[in-house]
């Protein structure tokens, strides 16, 4: 399930949150339905000594890529859809992308070997 938190400095309605939901999934490949979007509005940010710019800043976090696959491609689709959603502007949109090497999720976890025995935990 990849996570995406996105802070910004402008406003986000309703509907703007579902359409960033949808086209953030798309570009994923998965769809919003293993998407979990955590969307973080009127975030102040300072930019270039200034914070009367818009900004966005968001963090990717993608499970299972661990060799960066995509992520090229994947950076010019988010910011093309936060651009066009959300009227920020290319030069103002900055991603982390996080490698994620275990994931929860409805009480288990995946991958098979990322088990209790293997959890860092006594």
């Amino acid at each position: 399930m990849p996570f995406c938190l996105c802070r910004v400095t402008v406003d986000v309605t309703h509907e703007q949150e579902k359409t960033l939901s949808s086209r953030i999934g798309q570009a994923l490949g998965h769809g919003e339905r293993f998407l979990l979007l955590d969307v973080q509005a009127n975030c102040h940010m300072i930019l270039r000594g200034s914070a009367t710019e818009d900004v966005a800043y968001i963090q990717l976090s993608i499970f299972g890529n661990e060799e960066h696959c995509g992520y090229a491609q994947l950076t010019q689709k988010i910011t093309g859809i936060v651009y066009e959603v959300l009227g920020i502007p290319t030069e103002n949109i900055y991603i982390q992308y996080v490698d994620i090497p275990c994931f929860g999720w409805a009480g288990s976890t995946f991958p098979a070997s990322c088990d209790a025995t293997n959890s860092g935990t006594p």
